[in-house]
């Protein structure tokens, strides 16, 4: 990957926009197969960064439109991720539904971007970077930008060694109860015409509920065991980001009770301090805003109110132990 001074200072800068949690769909016809996209590794299918075709920041202009273009007979040095489940979801379906895939060979990703060793860089910060523009289709034109909202690519290979990341199935997923979760994803038309992004639209308008989260307990213990598919460490994000896949009425923000009944199911698992970047949609158009991931927004709000919430919980816990020591000390 070749850059100029200009767009590595951009592209740096930009990295402070990602989001801490990241998911990805795999199968065997992914770049490289399940071979190199394992509970193990995940690798781009150009490890060593050679390719000849691709040098200079012309060449990396090139490599990254075949990237977004899905053209896999050109090798690249990204894998590609997204801030939204949503999409993630659909697109195991998709590969279920219209690809024929087996449940068990259709893996799910969710990746910690915390460490900040992980090049990760918002997908529009490389099209604004490298000054890509739209290719004129007619009615689909491609490579434009706001097709790439919620996308961010991985540069080079992560280890389960040095970076946290989990892989799910799948068929545990919806042995877990995806669809009481979500029924509206059972059956998607566009789906089976592979129309992913259709798909995933229509799914954001669709997953609305005129009841509050706190009349939906069933849906929120469907959530946290999707969230314990992914360890001790995803437990709380991959919960959170299931609840949020639907737009929930009632009070904003909720209800601390509704917030303790989640809470309490998670406690044990890991609670991460921050959440990472904010993603910046701010010069989208209007026109274009039905592409905004709203269920990545909707998890940082209701996971910033959990955090929230938590930490209130420990500094009375600290009250607490303090008012014990000092009433045992009088004695």
């Amino acid at each position: 990957m070749f850059m100029s001074e200009e767009q590595f200072i951009t592209l740096q800068e930009s990295r402070r926009r990602v989001p801490r949690y990241l998911f990805r769909t795999c199968s065997e016809n992914s770049r490289g197969g399940l071979a190199a996209n394992s509970s193990e590794q995940i690798l781009p299918d150009d490890t060593n960064w050679r390719n000849i075709e691709f040098g200079g920041v012309a060449g990396t202009k090139r490599m990254i439109e075949n990237h977004l273009l899905w053209r896999y007979e050109s090798p690249s040095e990204f894998t590609s991720w997204s801030s939204s489940l949503l999409f993630a979801i659909q697109y195991a379906l998709l590969k279920k539904d219209y690809d024929r895939k087996e449940e068990e060979n259709i893996k799910v990703c969710v990746l910690d971007t915390s460490n900040f060793a992980i090049p990760v860089y918002p997908a529009t910060a490389l099209y604004d970077a490298y000054r890509i523009t739209p290719i004129d289709r007619g009615k689909w034109p491609e490579l434009v930008r706001h097709y790439y909202l919620s996308e961010y690519l991985l540069r080079g290979s992560i280890y389960m060694e040095n970076v946290e990341f989990r892989v799910i199935s799948l068929r545990d997923i919806l042995r877990c109860g995806l669809f009481k979760l979500l029924p509206e994803l059972e059956d998607d038309d566009w789906r089976k015409k592979n129309a992913l992004a259709r798909a995933v639209r229509t799914a954001r308008q669709s997953l609305s509920s005129p009841r509050c989260l706190s009349e939906e307990r069933e849906k929120v213990e469907i959530s946290i065991s999707l969230g314990k598919l992914f360890g001790h460490r995803f437990a709380f994000p991959v919960a959170v980001a299931f609840l949020s896949l639907r737009s929930w009425e009632g009070k904003t923000p909720i209800d601390p009770g509704d917030l303790d009944a989640v809470l309490e199911r998670v406690n044990s698992y890991e609670v991460p301090k921050d959440l990472g970047g904010e993603e910046d949609f701010s010069g989208v158009a209007e026109a274009y805003r039905q592409y905004l991931p709203e269920e990545s927004q909707r998890f940082r709000a209701l996971a910033e109110q959990l955090l929230e919430r938590y930490s209130e919980h420990e500094l009375e816990k600290q009250i607490q132990n303090i008012t014990v020591s000092t009433k045992l000390g009088t004695n």
